[in-house]
């Protein structure tokens, strides 16, 4: 018999999974965490003790990964204090933590990331839709080296009053980039196949819309017009025409959209990941004997701001060599845990997009992402959803808890 609702959420794995995935939430640092910053490792260190909690049965694949783990954490903390290192080595909670724990706090993670939309949305649509004026605290930035403060609303930020000039259109949810929204709602929506009859991930696709999130609109259709069937894409390409022909006039959809999808001069305009002073070290770093094995981790700390987010930081601050051994470990990881090759590219097209614009491989949230997306499209493989329903029979031959 279906388990019922209480007896489902106070079973002791799903309290788990719901304070792992609550603690996840927090180490992607909305707006009410940017002043707490040294709460983080406390909030990382819940997530390790509930991993060595769980622990899965270790194969000899995952004897591997976390060799590998521990020579890449290693080497990029090579010239960190005993700190960095210890920080770095908490992200193996991830991999040895066991699948079906693992899977409960991406379910929650996603709950409680959707909720935050809900109230930020709200804000936002009563401001920017409707005209309602609500007051504002304005609030430092969570990364120091930006220049500019933000206007806190109530569950809403922004780099500036909502409505003010051009940009401040766009919806950061609680976080510090719209960016951020465009990344975990198209990271969501990729696994789940776009299943927008799904109400978690209509809410997560008009905040990835509204976003204006290069990423989020790229990623989307690329799933729509090669991951779907041939009427799906016509029926795509047709609503895109259509919204193209509708928006091309109006200022706001085109600066912030069909401009900067231009191709010029074999670039895309909207590709802002990088910039002059970046491209410039790295032309030179390219060309030098330090290609191999990087310059350091604080090298491009002394050029202050040089980039938005480029995977051309993490070559020159660790290497070419660093670089393809992170990428075959999540190679090897995805391979013995996905197993369908056509699912592995999907994991692997979201993996390397997302390393490419925002390569924040050492950031928790980021970490734990590239992790559980790995075992929900294992899901996908074995049930067509990763979605975890109130009755869910954690079946070992189905989901290989111990695996």
């Amino acid at each position: 018999m279906p388990a019922k609702p209480l007896e489902f959420f106070f079973k002791k794995d799903n309290i788990a999974g719901l304070i792992y995935g609550f603690c996840v939430f927090l180490l992607c640092m909305p707006y009410f965490m940017w002043e707490t910053g040294k709460f983080k490792m406390y909030i990382f260190i819940i997530i390790g003790v509930i991993s060595f909690s769980y622990l899965k049965r270790i194969k000899r694949y995952v004897i591997v990964l976390i060799f590998l783990f521990t020579y890449l954490f290693l080497y990029s903390a090579s010239d960190q204090n005993a700190f960095g290192l210890f920080f770095k080595l908490l992200l193996i909670s991830f991999v040895i933590v066991r699948e079906d724990i693992l899977l409960r706090s991406f379910y929650w993670f996603k709950k409680i990331f959707t909720f935050s939309l809900i109230l930020s949305l709200i804000v936002y649509l009563l401001i920017v839709f409707f005209f309602i004026q609500i007051d504002y605290n304005t609030i430092a930035p969570l990364n120091s080296l930006k220049s500019y403060n933000y206007a806190q609303y109530p569950f809403l930020v922004s780099t500036s009053p909502l409505g003010f000039n051009l940009f401040s259109f766009r919806f950061f949810g609680m976080f510090d980039e719209s960016g951020f929204i465009g990344s975990f709602a198209a990271m969501f929506l990729f696994v789940d196949k776009f299943n927008l009859k799904n109400k978690q991930n209509i809410i997560i696709f008009i905040a990835g819309i509204l976003s204006f999130s290069l990423y989020f609109i790229i990623t989307s259709a690329v799933y729509f017009l090669l991951a779907t069937t041939n009427r799906i894409r016509i029926v795509f390409a047709a609503i895109l025409l259509m919204l193209s022909l509708l928006t091309v006039n109006n200022d706001i959809i085109k600066t912030l959209v069909w401009d900067r999808l231009v191709i010029e001069n074999g670039e895309l305009i909207g590709d802002n990941r990088t910039s002059k002073s970046l491209d410039q070290i790295y032309t030179t770093f390219v060309s030098s004997g330090d290609l191999f094995w990087g310059k350091g981790l604080g090298f491009l700390s002394k050029y202050g701001e040089v980039g938005n987010s480029s995977y051309k930081e993490l070559i020159i601050s660790f290497g070419i060599v660093f670089f393809a051994l992170f990428s075959f470990t999540f190679i090897f990881f995805a391979y013995n845990v996905i197993k369908s090759p056509k699912y592995i590219l999907f994991y692997l097209f979201i993996f390397f997009s997302m390393v490419y614009q925002r390569p924040f491989i050492f950031d928790p949230a980021y970490f734990f992402m590239f992790v559980s997306l790995l075992y929900a499209y294992k899901q996908v493989v074995i049930n067509e959803s990763y979605a975890m329903p109130q009755n869910i029979q954690l079946q070992k031959n189905k989901l290989l808890v111990n695996s």
